[in-house]
């Protein structure tokens, strides 16, 4: 059976179904869809794994026993890659002994509902997880946002550390390829700093000292 597909173009969070039996795929389908959200089904394991990794739900609804492969590998399959590895899987399952469960949970799922599938307890489930998604993906979308911000500052950050070969006659820096540069230069090159040239008093009376005496003078008087 190929995978089908009913949309709710409102709701951006979106759910895969993995279920082998049509009328427990039905009835999970109309217990997501009366909650608004995008429903995609599959009707096997291979199917179901192709379709998370096609799709990238928010969150899938599992199956565990079904031919070829059970939803135990699709799950196992599913967390070694890191393209699907984050989905919230929640098991459905007639298996209730604790040691299947725990299977489950150690494989990687969130959670685990037992057939027959209660409506209430499904729709609690189904919404603590697709919120602590929405909460995670928020954080992840932070966070990149930072890190981009981070990259874009250490870009522009350019560090002068270390010891510097500087001439005690004429102040040039030595750089690392053994070429002498002026300070100004050197310091331009390596950071976001730039100069603005102006004179300080100690050159200005060296280099005209009958001029700046007597602007000096005329200051003073």
């Amino acid at each position: 059976m190929e995978m089908t597909e009913q949309s709710h173009t409102r709701h951006k969070q979106s759910i895969l179904i993995v279920e082998d039996d049509p009328v427990n795929r039905q009835i999970l389908a109309a217990i997501v869809g009366r909650m608004g959200h995008r429903v995609l089904e599959a009707a096997s394991g291979l199917e179901g794994l192709n379709a998370a990794i096609r799709e990238n739900p928010d969150l899938i609804l599992l199956d565990i026993v079904m031919e070829g492969l059970d939803g135990y590998e699709v799950c196992r399959q599913l967390k070694k890659d890191p393209q699907t590895a984050v989905i919230p899987i929640i098991f459905i399952s007639a298996l209730r002994e604790e040691q299947d469960e725990a299977k489950g949970l150690a494989l990687g799922a969130v959670d685990y509902l037992f057939k027959p599938v209660s409506r209430t307890i499904a729709e609690a489930r189904i919404s603590t997880h697709l919120e602590l998604k929405r909460h995670r993906d928020r954080l992840e979308e932070i966070v990149l946002e930072r890190t981009r911000e981070l990259h874009d500052v250490l870009s522009r950050l350019k560090v002068l550390k270390g010891l510097l070969p500087i001439c005690a006659s004429c102040k040039k820096i030595r750089d690392d390829k053994g070429t002498w540069n002026r300070m100004e230069e050197y310091i331009e090159n390596r950071s976001e700093a730039e100069f603005s040239h102006g004179i300080c008093p100690e050159c200005a009376r060296r280099l005209n000292p009958d001029i700046y005496d007597g602007l000096v003078g005329r200051q003073e008087e």
